[in-house]
């Protein structure tokens, strides 16, 4: 049976008893010990902590008592048994922003860090759902910033973050989406050209907005209607209390 210890470069050709495949009571779960004697890396993982999934699914496990026959005939050197295992004992807290928004989530520290993060980020925003679009993360830390394209580099950062007094370790990471800039990387003449069609190259280039100042309406709208507007504006300003107008806001 080919097997891939998640995070690994390949998969391994594991040697099982041929007359296992055809005993309904040989599962996955009385696979675990057999791969605890093949892997050095999982001889102290207890079984409970070890998970399998099919190569294109990283999100849900095979349950342990699937029947290991119906499993030999679909797992190639191409498409091995992926194999789940702890990398430490402690909890990750990730930090995860696309541009404004952003979510904070903990994980289990294991090889799939990489593919729950994924799956949730994939979830909280629309955008990356679609099938057009492709994405890497970038990591945050004291100024610099890290691409991260696959799970190998993931794991790397997350291994050299020591954990807190709490057994926790934490990451700040931002959503690229391939082809759009980031956020942080626009200049204000940029963003003036780009979305106001006006030129300029500070932040007091930008126009001021006066409801005083628009065109009279045709057809008329009534002084109720204006005044509703009007209210639900500041209702609006009001939720982001006082906004310094800075570089960063006006982007």
């Amino acid at each position: 049976m080919w097997v891939l210890l998640e995070g690994k470069a390949s998969a391994v050709e594991v040697d099982i008893n041929q007359n296992n495949y055809m005993t309904r009571s040989f599962n996955l779960d009385r696979l675990k010990p057999i791969l605890r004697e093949r892997f050095k890396v999982l001889k102290n993982v207890e079984p409970e902590d070890v998970e399998f999934f099919t190569f294109n699914d990283r999100i849900n496990p095979i349950p342990p008592g699937t029947n290991l026959n119906s499993l030999s005939g679909s797992t190639t050197d191409i498409a091995p048994l992926v194999v789940r295992y702890p990398l430490s004992t402690s909890t990750v807290i990730v930090r995860c922003n696309l541009s404004t928004s952003w979510f904070k989530s903990s994980f289990p520290h294991t090889s799939g860090l990489w593919y729950l993060v994924r799956n949730v980020a994939e979830s909280k925003f629309q955008t990356l759902r679609l099938d057009t679009v492709q994405y890497s993360f970038i990591h945050n830390e004291k100024n610099s910033k890290q691409q991260i394209e696959n799970e190998f580099q993931f794991n790397e950062i997350i291994a050299d973050i020591q954990p807190n007094e709490k057994g926790k370790r934490e990451v700040n990471i931002s959503i690229q989406v391939t082809g759009r800039k980031a956020y942080g990387d626009w200049e204000i003449g940029e963003a003036l050209n780009e979305f106001l069609h006006q030129r300029g190259s500070t932040m007091f280039d930008i126009r001021s907005f006066s409801i005083d100042d628009l065109p009279r309406s045709n057809p008329p709208i009534s002084e109720e209607a204006i005044a509703q507007l009007i209210a639900e504006l500041k209702k609006r300003k009001s939720a982001f209390g006082i906004v310094n107008r800075n570089e960063s806001t006006c982007r």
